[in-house]
C-alpha cells in the first residue's frame, strides 16, 4: 500500500472527523438556541401581561418594561440570525460530506482501470 494512498487517507478521515466535530458543535448550539427562544417567550408573555393588567403603574415603570420587552425581541433577533448562519453552515458540512462520498467513488473507478 503506498505511501501516498495511506496519507490520502488518514487526511480523509481527519477531514471527515472534523465536519463530524463541526456538525456536533452546530447542532448543540442550536439546541442552546431553541432553549433561550423558549425562555425569551416566556418572559416576553410576563412584560406584555404586565403591560397590559396594570392600569394604575407609573409611566416610568410602563416605559421600563417595554424597554425590556424591546430587548428581548433585540434578543431574539439575534438569536434567529445566528440560527440561520448555523444552519448555512449544516448545508457547507453537508455538500462537504457529500463531495467528499463523490471523491471517494471517484478515487475506486480510477483504482480499478
Amino acid at each position: 500500500y503506498p505511501t501516498w494512498k495511506r496519507t490520502l487517507t488518514r487526511r480523509a478521515r481527519e477531514a471527515q472527523m472534523k465536519r463530524f466535530c463541526k456538525a456536533q458543535a452546530i447542532q448543540r448550539r442550536l439546541e442552546e438556541i431553541e432553549v433561550t427562544f423558549r425562555e425569551l417567550e416566556q418572559q416576553g408573555i410576563k412584560l406584555e401581561k404586565l403591560l397590559r393588567d396594570e392600569e394604575g403603574t407609573a409611566a416610568n415603570q410602563k416605559t421600563q418594561w417595554m424597554n425590556q420587552l424591546l430587548y428581548l425581541v433585540q434578543k431574539k433577533n439575534s438569536l434567529m440570525s445566528e440560527e440561520s448562519d448555523l444552519m448555512i453552515a449544516v448545508q457547507e458540512l453537508k455538500l462537504e460530506e457529500q463531495q467528499w462520498q463523490l471523491d471517494q467513488k471517484l478515487r475506486c473507478y480510477m483504482n480499478k482501470e
